[in-house]
């Protein structure tokens, strides 16, 4: 679970921080199983059913967080719709009740409530369809259209290169001229992101996560939070944790 900012230790491991089962292991990220890919059908109907109810209770979380920021019903209503939408869209396509990727959009609209205090819902509600590794993942532009999302500038965010064939000094730049707001959604959900390399088979990105987080990421988290005690301590904790020993290897 996330933490609440107001705590001063490191933040606890989230429930679905756990290696995936040895079943999905061989599998790399968003390969449907045999029998699925044999009749090539979607992910089976019980995985779709658990990872449902997954995707429900992080509505309610949601839900529940929205209610205790005092945001008014009818606004948090329109916030929840694009979380829902962006969690449904995810659960037609993980072959994995437990996927991490599955329940990215809440936890990014968390990540903001809980570590920076944000309430805009212009802002909650992009981080919520914000999707910057997996891109089938995106909740498609013709719902966001539909649950009357423009496209703004999130939709113009510098491709951060998990290939690590990216000019990190140049995406640094780009992302230090954004608006305070839409860079502050930016971080929040390359922290989900980054946080849950680890649990990936064979970690193939964690060495790229970690260079991001060091030399893009943390610097940025900074200056949004000068105070350290949000977005900067999370990305703080996870190079000294996480981070430090992959860039040593």
């Amino acid at each position: 679970m996330i933490p609440d900012s107001s705590g001063s230790g490191p933040p606890p491991a989230e429930p679905n921080d756990r290696p995936l089962r040895r079943a999905d292991a061989a599998q790399p990220h968003g390969a449907q199983p045999p029998a699925a890919q044999a009749h090539g059908a979607q992910p089976h109907a019980a995985v779709r059913a658990h990872a449902a109810e997954r995707a429900g209770k992080m509505v309610g979380r949601v839900q529940r967080r929205l209610r205790r920021s005092g945001v008014e019903p009818a606004v948090a209503g329109r916030i929840l719709a694009v979380v829902d939408a962006a969690l449904d869209h995810r659960c037609d396509l993980v072959d994995d009740d437990h996927d991490h990727r599955l329940l990215h959009p809440a936890r990014t609209v968390l990540v903001l409530m809980d570590d920076h205090g944000v309430v805009d819902p212009f802002l909650l509600k992009a981080g919520a369809a914000l999707e910057t590794r997996f891109p089938d993942m995106a909740l498609p532009g013709e719902r966001r259209i539909g649950l009357g999302m423009e496209p703004g500038p999130l939709d113009r965010l510098p491709d951060p290169g998990w290939s690590g064939d990216e000019d990190d000094a140049g995406l640094l730049e780009e992302l230090v001229s954004l608006d305070p707001g839409v860079l502050t959604v930016a971080l929040a959900e390359a922290l989900d992101q980054i946080r849950h390399l680890h649990v990936e088979p064979g970690r193939p990105a964690l060495g790229r996560g970690a260079v991001l987080a060091r030399d893009v990421y943390r610097p940025l988290a900074h200056r949004v939070d000068p105070d350290g005690a949000g977005l900067a301590r999370r990305f703080d904790w996870w190079l000294r944790r996480v981070g430090r020993g992959v860039l040593s290897d």
